[in-house]
């Protein structure tokens, strides 16, 4: 695909296949209002995200698909679809995503680097189907700020269903005990390698994150 600055996907596009922009240089790529479906790892590379393209828009007038913040969601399932992740390595999800499986697409990132630092998710988040993880969970912080911790969804045998390996692990102060008992339950407690951290408010958090990333 070209370098241009921007890509635009031709009027009339129903689907993005899987890793459909592998060769893809530019910085931006827009979706049009034809796109009626996004495979999983559309937007990356067969062994890793695109550290090229910086961020993906899409039109207003699109029936299945929206912006919020840095992701792009679907708008029937409530689920993500793109990943933007920010400068300083900070992953935000949107709070109109309630479902995250496996087939969203993570651009401005290089996992197999282990720069991500941090990831936050919404309260919204009401279910998580394994491997879903397997690429946000990555982050070396990752914040959770749903009270109540979300369902996990088609556990495989022999791999971790839950972040592990984490510098920070962070909840709110109310549910620690609740996500513990989380952690437990699927059997990734013990695979917890930093520190559980708490917060009490969202004003905390930003504060937290701002410290992180200086």
């Amino acid at each position: 695909m070209p370098g241009d600055p921007v890509f635009q996907i031709p009027e009339g596009i129903k689907s993005i296949k899987k890793y459909a922009f592998n060769n893809c240089v530019s910085q931006t790529v827009h979706i049009p209002a034809s796109v009626v479906k996004i495979e999983g790892c559309a937007f990356e590379r067969p062994y890793g995200q695109n550290r090229y393209i910086k961020d993906v828009t899409v039109s207003a007038d699109n029936q299945a698909y929206a912006r919020d913040g840095q992701c792009i969601y679907n708008i029937a399932k409530k689920s993500l679809s793109v990943m933007m992740v920010e400068e300083g390595q900070i992953a935000r999800v949107s709070s109109k995503v309630e479902h995250l499986d496996n087939t969203y697409s993570m651009v401005n990132c290089d996992l197999n680097n282990g720069n991500m630092e941090i990831v936050v998710l919404p309260s919204a988040l009401k279910t998580v189907r394994v491997p879903a993880f397997g690429k946000i969970g990555e982050a070396h912080n990752i914040y959770f700020l749903g009270e109540t911790p979300p369902e996990v969804l088609n556990k495989i045998p022999h791999l971790l269903s839950l972040p592990c390996y984490l510098k920070g692990l962070y909840v709110p102060e109310s549910s620690l005990d609740a996500y513990k008992a989380w952690y437990k339950q699927h059997k990734c407690y013990s695979y917890v390698k930093g520190e559980w951290k708490t917060f009490r408010s969202e004003d905390e958090l930003d504060f937290n994150i701002s410290n992180q990333n200086e």
